[in-house]
């Protein structure tokens, strides 16, 4: 779906991914007789500017906002992507009137590696990336809703579909936190089985 001036839209809210999903089925884009629509989580993974501790601290960071008067001498690293990506470099600028010095292109563990030596001063990355908290890297808030909601949603084919399997999947959506989602993330990143951490997490919100 485009907006009046033809470009896609980027929803800012959860509720209207779930809205897109029911004009795209009432505009015929896609067919939700074939899929089962689970309740949203308040869990997301999603593009986050991030600093060093001693970054955010020498020029009080916060927000995206207050990187205004500095950003102009700061190395902004990610993906490549993000350079031209309307919620990325562009969007820094609209959204906040910040303008990076330098962006550097690279793969995300690059990023992360640079921003912990201090090779560039704030990196996009996931906010579910367990290098924020391992680094004690500082998530910089985004009070105008640069990055789109990226909330967890399940979907299920619905002749796949029984009572007995939504249930199940609402019940993880309602214990599913971001909090949680790093967790997870950071005992798969430490060399546990994706399978065992899963488990052992529903077993322990008695999910299973």
């Amino acid at each position: 779906m485009k907006s009046p001036s033809g470009e896609l839209p980027v929803l800012r809210d959860a509720r209207q991914h779930v809205a897109a999903l029911y004009q795209a089925h009432a505009l015929g884009l896609v067919k939700l007789a074939v899929l089962m629509v689970g309740d949203q989580s308040t869990a997301e993974d999603k593009d986050s500017i991030n600093v060093t501790q001693e970054t955010a601290t020498k020029f009080s960071l916060k927000s995206i906002g207050d990187l205004k008067d500095h950003a102009g001498d700061m190395i902004l690293g990610a993906a490549p992507e993000y350079e031209t990506r309307p919620d990325g470099v562009p969007g820094l600028e609209t959204k906040y009137g910040v303008v990076f010095g330098e962006f550097r292109g690279a793969d995300i563990s690059a990023v992360i590696d640079d921003l912990k030596n201090n090779q560039i001063d704030a990196a996009d990355l996931y906010t579910t990336d367990p290098a924020i908290k391992a680094n004690n890297f500082v998530t910089l808030e985004d009070p105008e809703n640069l990055s789109a909601a990226q909330n967890v949603l399940p979907l299920i084919k619905a002749d796949k579909s029984t009572p007995a399997i939504e249930e199940a999947l609402n019940a993880v959506s309602a214990k599913l936190t971001t909090d949680v989602l790093i967790d997870l993330n950071t005992k798969v990143a430490a060399g546990t089985d994706s399978a065992t951490v899963a488990k052992d997490w529903l077993t322990s919100q008695g999910l299973i």
